[in-house]
């Protein structure tokens, strides 16, 4: 009898909690047949000139019976700073030494890298052929007529990198002079050869003669097999590189295509720094209002990991406009998807056919470019503005993409005929500029039932560039330049005069806990999280705060050494903090009579 016949036959009392009266079964799929409908994604254009910091509006036409997902298209132009070539670095006497130089260094290296590489070809194989012993094989890499040829390679090499004044030209080489020195020793074959031997003659002493041998062996092999090789492309390739990079420039000129430019960049995550604010409204009335803020932050805890990468490129947040060099910045599609309420749920769709008399705007304002990006310090560039007038950066489109919904007859008269009731969510957020102190009580003014609440501290030098030199780090909420560190040594939330969270709770509670157990993604070092409800990013309400009840919400934050150390050194504009907090609350959005409106109204 099968073993599992015995799993069926061992039925208790125990088992009538779990399969007594039983409703579903595992082994016959069903399904519930839906209402036809099919969707299109179609193109609507803005009203106004779609350019760093203007206010454009989308009409959106009612070309569907339902509005669902939108995607913001906004198309940034090719950056190419060249200079004036009266104001170039180099001439063409300049390059041709500095490729001379490059040349020199680089046929030193191919030409010690090519005897190295035989040395250990042929010592491999000694390693790996039994009947000789490590004795002979010592004597062989000790005998001048082996081994000659390696050391007077490596002696001219580094004789060059230390005395030649020819090296000493290129800044690039000088500066990396003692390390390119150094790094010899971890891929020349006799020293690690002669490294090993005496490491283990030395201390082994207690070992015997054959297994002092075999040890030496399965050293020499494993350096061989595991590390020397990715040593050696390491220098060639800082060699080989320069030698073209300089090539270039020397043929550039003998051919006369020479140009130099001045260093530029994208600030990163392009797509939302980009948004100044997004409003949705239906008639004259604001329904939800988002910025470029949230939609960071919102994407640091929502976004799914496997989805992260090609949201990355979506949004601009790729090495070709976020590098801060010389290159010229191609032009590029940046697409947003926008978080309103009707975009995230299919059954949130704005019924366009019921809305006879109102109409559906989206009014978009950008930023500024000197927000956007930055520049090089150099006396041949001015402030941002002239820049961006003296070589063309403007915006090329924007638009917006809007997946209609088309439903069948009997559901399209349906939607016209009835009245709506929505239970949607709307974002609030209060900012305090320009904070200072080492501690700060946030007075927070909300309404409605909240899900959820996020806040950060950023120094003001992070969201400023007066000059053009400066980047704004509209994404980094912590204290270092790689985004880690903390701003906050610890915080608490207030309810009318009532800790809602322990006074002397650890901000990791906020940066890690809180994530970790109610969203689906970390966020980095510095936005905090507080969430009152179990399920804060589904749309199913799981317990709130209603704010329309509270009189005082604050939040009371004290701030770390490190942070006041970054906001004390700033010499980009005003020293002190911003700080904002958002919330995501429940409204209700009625539609009747071919209009629709807000049940309660927002207070900020």
């Amino acid at each position: 009898m099968p073993g599992g016949i015995i799993q069926l036959a061992v039925y208790g009392t125990q088992d009538i909690f779990l399969t007594g009266t039983p409703q579903i079964t595992f082994f016959k799929t069903v399904y519930r047949r839906y209402t036809n409908f099919a969707v299109e994604s179609l193109q609507q254009f803005f009203v106004g000139d779609p350019n760093f910091g203007f206010d454009i509006t989308c009409v959106v036409d009612k070309l569907g019976d339902l509005m669902h997902k939108v995607y913001l298209e906004i198309i940034i132009p090719e950056v190419n700073l060249s200079k004036n070539p009266s104001q170039y670095v180099i001439d063409q006497n300049i390059a041709q030494q500095e490729f001379i130089a490059v040349q020199d260094y680089y046929d030193l290296v191919v030409d010690y890298n090519s005897v190295d590489t035989d040395v250990i070809r042929k010592l491999s194989l000694m390693l790996r052929t039994n009947n000789l012993p490590m004795s002979e094989i010592e004597k062989i890499m000790n005998d001048p007529l082996f081994i000659d040829k390696l050391r007077i390679k490596r002696e001219n090499l580094r004789q060059y990198i230390l005395t030649s004044d020819t090296f000493n030209r290129i800044p690039v080489l000088r500066d990396l002079k003692l390390p390119l020195y150094y790094q010899i020793n971890r891929f020349d074959m006799q020293i690690l050869f002669n490294s090993v031997i005496c490491n283990i003659d030395k201390y082994g002493g207690n070992m015997s003669p054959e297994l002092r041998d075999v040890a030496k062996r399965r050293a020499l092999i494993r350096i061989i097999t595991k590390s020397i090789y990715p040593e050696l492309q390491e220098f060639y390739l800082v060699a080989y590189n320069l030698f073209i990079e300089k090539e270039q420039v020397y043929r550039s000129f003998l051919n006369g295509t020479y140009v130099e430019r001045y260093k530029f960049a994208w600030v990163e995550e392009l797509g939302h720094a980009i948004i100044e604010t997004l409003d949705l409204k239906i008639g004259n009335q604001i329904i939800d209002r988002h910025t470029g803020d949230w939609m960071i932050l919102y994407n640091n805890v929502s976004i799914n990991e496997y989805q992260k990468r090609n949201y990355e490129k979506m949004i601009g947040q790729v090495p070709k406009l976020i590098v801060f060099d010389s290159e010229i910045k191609p032009e590029y599609k940046l697409v947003i998807p926008l978080q309103f309420y009707f975009c995230k749920y299919s059954g949130m769709s704005i019924p366009l056919v019921a809305l006879r008399y109102h109409d559906v705007l989206i009014n978009l304002r950008m930023k500024d470019l000197s927000q956007l990006c930055y520049v090089e310090d150099d006396p041949g560039l001015l402030d941002i503005p002239n820049i961006q007038a003296l070589y063309g950066i403007n915006i090329i489109d924007a638009k917006l993409y809007v997946d209609y919904v088309f439903l069948d007859s009997d559901e399209r008269r349906r939607f016209a005929q009835s009245t709506h009731e929505y239970l949607i969510e709307t974002i609030q957020y209060n900012e305090f500029p320009d904070v200072l102190g080492k501690q700060y009580s946030a007075h927070l003014t909300f309404s409605q039932p909240c899900k959820y609440v996020i806040w950060f501290c950023q120094p003001n030098q992070y969201r400023g560039n007066p000059t053009g030199r400066n980047k704004c780090q509209w994404n980094n909420f912590g204290v270092n330049p790689d985004k880690t560190g903390y701003t906050l040594m610890a915080a608490f939330l207030r309810l009318n005069t009532y800790e809602r969270t322990d006074t002397g709770q650890s901000i990791i509670f906020f940066n890690f806990v809180q994530p970790y157990m109610y969203f689906r993604h970390s966020p980095p070092d510095g936005e905090y999280v507080y969430s009152f409800g179990t399920i804060p990013l589904e749309h199913q309400p799981s317990s709130t705060c209603n704010m329309s009840r509270i009189d005082d919400f604050g939040i009371i934050m004290e701030f770390t050494p490190e942070f006041l150390q970054v906001v004390a050194e700033n010499t980009v504009n005003s020293v002190g903090i911003y700080i904002a907090a958002y919330v995501v609350s429940y409204n209700i959005i009625r539609i009747m009579s071919g209009m629709a409106g807000l049940a309660f109204q927002v207070s900020t």
